[in-house]
């Protein structure tokens, strides 16, 4: 603050208390460039559960900040948690549609869900809603039996770096997925500990790969 820093973005992932959501929000508010875009990646849970960290307070906190972002990427859980709603796994296609809208309507430009339930057998989608276009967009990807600690992280942190790139909401959904994909895909192919995390130093190449989009589909 005291140097005069602007951010052309703003990301924010877990965070442990109600102040630190505060603190967020802040930086979203003080430190962003006029057209930059703040990203918040509301980490509360996952499978219809809180995180251990994670309070009612925490999720009202949280409620507050994501009206301070252009783009948020809860997952199946964290979106039905923010909205005040019950988990449920086999959400249809209009419900999906209908959950990403009311998110939008607490804030954000651009909404993705990711973990969401897919029409295709053994598969699993992440969808996303464009306000300003009205424009629904979804990437699928196969079903792998395995989890791994991080990825969430990591699918946040390729959208970013792709709008920071300039790309389309489409085409930056799918480069996440892919990615997120493909180092589940390899470290599930290794004898290591799930709590190890997926292996990035073994995928990282498939960032530079810009020109292998479409993928996509209006959802």
């Amino acid at each position: 603050e005291s140097m005069g820093l602007k951010f052309d973005a703003v990301y924010s992932g877990f965070l442990g208390n109600p102040r630190q959501l505060e603190i967020a929000a802040r930086c979203i508010r003080d430190f962003l460039r006029p057209g930059g875009f703040a990203l918040v990646d509301p980490v509360l849970g996952d499978n219809g559960v809180l995180d251990p960290t994670q309070t009612p307070e925490m999720v009202e906190a949280m409620r507050r900040l994501v009206r301070h972002a252009h783009v948020i990427s809860p997952n199946l859980t964290e979106a039905a948690f923010l909205l005040n709603e019950p988990f449920r796994p086999g959400l249809s296609r209009q419900d999906l549609k209908a959950q990403l809208v009311r998110l939008a309507d607490m804030g954000p430009d651009r909404v993705i869900i990711t973990s969401a339930p897919s029409e295709r057998k053994g598969f699993c989608a992440a969808v996303a809603y464009d306000r300003e276009q009205n424009r629904f967009w979804k990437v699928e990807s196969p079903w792998i039996p395995a989890f791994y600690p991080g990825t969430g992280d990591t699918f946040s942190s390729v959208l970013a770096g792709a709008f920071l790139q300039g790309d389309s909401l489409p085409v930056a959904l799918e480069r996440a997925v892919r990615f997120v994909t493909l180092g589940i895909r390899v470290t599930f192919g290794y004898d290591t500990r799930h709590s190890d995390g997926v292996l990035l130093e073994r995928t990282l190449p498939a960032l530079r790969d810009r020109c292998d989009i479409g993928g996509y589909s209006a959802f």
